[in-house]
């Protein structure tokens, strides 16, 4: 599994990352602000305050977002997107 982090900007992508990480499937994950911690420093953010339906997004339809708000310090675009990114032969 692969996670991708899009910053967005009026609707287009400023900045992303990709990070794999071998062997994890989804429903494995112990502690998903970890692995958002990882996309949040390449991205030199701020890690964002999840709540459930961040959670649940990922889980169900492979992907969430986080809009300003969910940020404890200011930052200077629309959203961060995650995306789930499966290898060949991975199933959701």
């Amino acid at each position: 599994m692969r996670l991708w982090g899009l910053i967005k900007l009026d609707n287009k992508t400023v900045r992303d990352t990709v990070i794999d990480y071998p062997g994890l499937m989804p429903g494995e994950v112990k502690d998903w602000d970890e692995l958002i911690g990882d996309i949040c420093r390449e991205l030199d953010l701020s890690r964002p305050v999840t709540i459930i339906k961040h959670m649940t997004d990922l889980l169900v339809f492979s992907h969430t977002f986080y809009k300003p708000e969910d940020f404890l310090e200011p930052v200077d675009f629309d959203k961060l997107e995650i995306r789930i990114i499966y290898a060949n032969g991975e199933k959701k």
